[in-house]
């Protein structure tokens, strides 16, 4: 497999050594759109008229530079007292550590 990528760089006049950065800048392509793609779908409003299908064209075709403009204009800021969680609700996260750690280890009111 190794042997087709270097014909195809010495055909398209790129010397040998460049294979192992080559590889390493499409790793780095690949986890940046798939960093942009996640973020994507767990923010609830992006720009551009909160049309995430448009965002998730311009980061899958646009390629690293898709993926960059949506890291620096697509994603709406938050101040951190409304930044929404990505995963769960916080209220129904704090009752349910809450009930759990009572199962474990009592009531508050069963110490006393």
């Amino acid at each position: 497999m190794f042997d087709q990528v270097r014909v195809a760089l010495a055909e398209a006049g790129l010397p040998a050594e460049m294979l192992p950065l080559l590889l390493v800048l499409s790793a780095l392509q690949l986890a940046l759109q798939v960093a942009a793609l996640v973020d994507l779908l767990r923010r609830p409003h992006v720009t551009l008229g909160d049309r995430k299908w448009l965002w998730g064209a311009i980061i899958v075709f646009g390629q690293l530079i898709g993926s960059i403009l949506y890291f620096a204009l697509g994603r709406v800021k938050y101040s951190p007292d409304e930044r929404p969680s990505p995963l769960v609700d916080r209220a129904a996260a704090e009752d349910r550590a809450k009930r759990i750690a009572d199962k474990l280890y009592g009531g508050r009111e069963e110490h006393r």
